[in-house]
């Protein structure tokens, strides 16, 4: 065990939410390096490139990162956040 997520690790993960994302009938051009990257950014690793737990401790969104890469439903929300708080304002 290494003690931290790389890329490539994160790769692994998310490439199967994005096999369900395109057979939802989502955009297939969805790049995954691009959602990758954004993770990191919401990390903010103190080690670019590595997330430990003490970075997903630190970034107070651990539970919205594993949430991304393991379910495409919580992705769909994810990737859709600002339509979704569009759609809350609307109703009040």
């Amino acid at each position: 065990m290494q003690g931290y997520l790389t890329l490539q690790d994160l790769y692994t993960f998310f490439k199967e939410v994005h096999v369900l994302w395109v057979a939802m009938g989502e955009y297939a051009d969805l790049d995954i390096y691009d959602v990758l990257d954004e993770i990191m950014d919401m990390v903010k690793p103190a080690q670019p490139g590595r997330i430990t737990k003490a970075d997903l401790e630190a970034c107070k969104v651990a539970g919205t990162v594993f949430s991304i890469l393991a379910n495409v439903d919580q992705f769909y929300q994810y990737n859709y956040r600002e339509n979704f708080m569009h759609q809350d304002g609307e109703e009040g």
